[in-house]
């Protein structure tokens, strides 16, 4: 028998690829979920928060505030507020919704509307943009951009960007840790539908080894 021959019968039966058992393939499924979860957990979501918290701590020290107006939790509005950014479970799987993101797209997107501005007549400079059509209201002042949605079939929600209640002006190093911290709440519900697909797997397993 001639060498060639030798190779082909050695190499060709190597090349078929093997079918995994459904245990195996479930485990290498897990090998890579978990791996996806360390990734994350080490990276990105750990980054996020301390990133978050040192540029809290850069605007406390650029601010130019009293001690008694430092941003953080004690100088934070506590008065009843529509959370801009909500968690929805959807077929078993977390989501973030960004309610205000959401809303400034509609207002910012490619149709051409009208609008009319109305002038509030309390003296507080404040201008009413409504949408002829009732749909979307926008009421921006010095102070506070807000976002007004009214639906037939629902309350009025109105929205506001939590930053603006520190005033108009902040420091950049604010706005930089509001993004991480954006940033940080979106890696936590990764982290949570990871852990969910992991401890599912894990049980999984466990069946096919009991049946086996």
């Amino acid at each position: 028998m001639s060498s060639s021959s030798i190779q082909e019968d050695i190499i060709i039966p190597a090349s078929i690829p093997q079918e995994l058992s459904p245990i195996d393939s479930k485990t290498e499924e897990l090998l890579n979920l978990i791996h996806t979860y360390e990734t994350l957990v080490n990276d990105k979501y750990r980054t996020n928060f301390i990133e978050g918290y040192l540029n809290l701590s850069r605007a406390n020290f650029s601010s130019s505030a009293g001690f008694d107006k430092r941003y953080g939790i004690d100088g934070i509005d506590l008065r009843p507020k529509d959370a801009c950014v909500e968690v929805e479970r959807k077929l078993g799987k977390f989501s973030v919704v960004n309610r205000l993101e959401e809303m400034n797209k509609k207002k910012n997107g490619g149709e051409k509307v009208e609008y009319e501005k109305e002038i509030e007549g309390n003296g507080d400079g404040d201008v009413r943009i409504k949408k002829r059509k009732g749909k979307v209201d926008v009421k921006e002042s010095a102070k506070e951009t807000v976002v007004e949605i009214t639906d037939d079939a629902k309350e009025k929600k109105t929205y506001i960007d939590p930053i603006l209640q520190f005033g108009g002006l902040v420091p950049h190093q604010l706005k930089l840790s509001q993004d991480h911290f954006k940033n940080a709440i979106e890696d936590s519900i990764e982290v949570l539908n990871l852990r969910k697909q992991i401890d599912t797997l894990f049980d999984e397993i466990e069946k096919l080894n009991v049946t086996d």
